[in-house]
């Protein structure tokens, strides 16, 4: 698992070139995949085999001695240059996870934002800058705090990201990048003292009027104005995209990174996330709360199982309601089959692929959580085996979830009557779906003897009423988060006339 997270944070600037929850996210999906290689291989000498193809030089002989554990596990690491097909194969996995966590793609986009964004600079900090240029030979007319991008105004830009880079040196969440750059903030200031006589050059040459100059010369001061011109905006961009990798690793929500950038001076304004780490956390909260005060309330039902085990599956219950609200409505910024246009039908088939996406993570969760707390796979998934029916739950939520967050805002009903009907749609399809649970449970649940498992069913009200519940303020609040986030620029809402569609059966013409 370390060396698939070397290989994955290869180049080490990897993690700081996406957010932290895309990286790790795509960082614990190729540990999987590894994992379920290596146990593979394993169980199936025969596959090791088919993809050493017949290359049994890669393999020394004292090798031989090893046990298969520890022979693969050289092979997945160590050996793994000499294992092309293997090793095309894992680069494949890699770069596909790396696509999924946006690995460039995020910092190129923060910084493409920072360079279209106005760059604010506080009196204080203008007084500073002016005084350290004045100081370094750089004439009062060629310092200009103004947007062009003039060398002028670019000079002056870089020396106020410069400042502004003072005040990382002393902040301990931003310490860590740091000292992960290795001095790359040295070498920028370093590339702008070197540029330093140039400017000096150049900012006289512009003074001069031209008379007197032969046209070879007039083209040679041309030249040099554009050379420093373009080296000044590569030493720019260069200083953006350290700053974008440094907010980017630091903090983990949108909202840190845009008040990090505003202290900086920078009026940027992005799309922000249609489900937020706050709103998460919010969701994980309620649905605590309200499976909690079910237990309480059916305080009858805990057949023998001890409070502290009950509360660490409300946990793990709650994190896979968290992450079937995640697949309901994150796609639909990022794939163009999720999302819903005006006048076209609606994405059903996104639909069902984003309810068998959260079925498969909140299944796998759900084994892995069983296989821990019982201290052994083999009773781990005999209880899964039983337990299963409870996809039906979580397949059910997401797939609700992304109908309803397609709804546009009604003309006729107001903004609460909208999110109380949906809230109330989506409690009784849940409460439905928790009553089909219920008796699919109860037929697996004679079966639990056989795999030596102790499974009781819970009581059926109290399934019907916490599915109920959860669902009603699911409804209530989701799909009116993602209408009011905000959008990209110039993108306009659409307003249907009439409510709109509460189901796949109201498609528009």
């Amino acid at each position: 698992m370390f060396h698939a997270a070397s290989r994955f944070n290869t180049p080490a600037t990897n993690r700081s070139s996406t957010t932290a929850i895309r990286y790790f996210l795509g960082l614990f999906c190729y540990c999987v995949v590894g994992l379920v290689a290596y146990i593979s291989f394993i169980k199936f000498p025969h596959l090791l085999a088919f993809l050493m193809q017949g290359n049994d030089a890669v393999v020394e002989s004292w090798t031989q001695q090893l046990s298969s554990p520890l022979l693969v596990a050289l092979l997945l690491t160590v050996l793994l240059p000499k294992l092309p097909l293997l090793s095309e194969l894992d680069h494949w996995v890699r770069k596909q996870l790396q696509d999924m966590a946006a690995i460039p793609f995020e910092v190129r986009r923060l910084s493409a934002e920072l360079r279209k964004g106005k760059l604010r600079v506080s009196d204080e900090l203008e007084s500073n800058v002016r005084h350290k240029l004045e100081k370094r030979g750089i004439g009062p007319k060629h310092i200009c705090f103004g947007r062009d991008d003039t060398p002028v105004c670019l000079w002056t830009r870089i020396a106020v990201l410069l400042e502004r880079l003072e005040d990382w040196e002393s902040d301990r969440k931003i310490s860590g990048y740091l000292a992960s750059t290795a001095g790359e903030l040295e070498e920028l200031r370093k590339r702008y003292e070197h540029l330093l006589p140039k400017a000096k050059m150049c900012f006289r040459l512009q003074e001069e009027s031209g008379e007197g100059f032969t046209t070879r010369t007039h083209e040679a001061m041309v030249r040099y104005q554009e050379d420093f011109s373009e080296q000044l905006s590569q030493l720019h961009n260069a200083i953006l995209d350290f700053i974008s990798r440094g907010v980017l690793h630091a903090d983990l929500t949108d909202t840190t990174r845009l008040n990090r950038l505003r202290l900086m001076g920078f009026n940027v304004e992005w799309q922000r996330a249609a489900f937020t780490f706050n709103q998460a956390m919010s969701v994980f909260g309620i649905v605590f709360i309200v499976m909690l005060a079910c237990m309480v309330a059916f305080s009858g039902a805990a057949n023998g199982v001890s409070f502290g085990m009950m509360l660490m599956r409300l946990v793990v219950i709650a994190t896979i309601y968290c992450i079937a609200v995640a697949c309901a409505v994150l796609p639909k910024e990022r794939w163009n089959f999720a999302k819903h246009r005006p006048g076209e039908i609606r994405p059903v088939g996104f639909y069902i692929v984003s309810g068998l996406l959260a079925v498969a993570l909140s299944q796998f969760i759900n084994l892995m959580f069983n296989c821990v707390v019982m201290r052994s796979v083999e009773a781990g998934a005999a209880r899964f085996l039983v337990s299963y029916p409870w996809l039906l739950s979580t397949f059910a939520t997401t797939v609700v979830l992304g109908i309803l967050i397609d709804n546009k805002q009604s003309q006729r009903l107001s903004r609460m009557q909208q999110r109380i009907l949906e809230g109330l749609m989506q409690g009784l399809i849940m409460a439905g779906i928790a009553f089909i649970t219920h008796l699919w449970l109860q037929e697996r649940a004679p079966h639990a003897g056989s795999l030596l498992v102790n499974y009781q069913v819970p009581p059926l009200d109290r399934v019907i009423a916490t599915a109920a519940i959860i669902g009603c303020v699911l409804g209530f609040c989701i799909p009116a988060w993602y209408r009011e986030a905000p959008r990209a620029r110039g993108e306009t809402k659409h307003v249907e006339p009439g409510f709109a569609a509460m189901g796949p059966s109201n498609i528009p013409a």
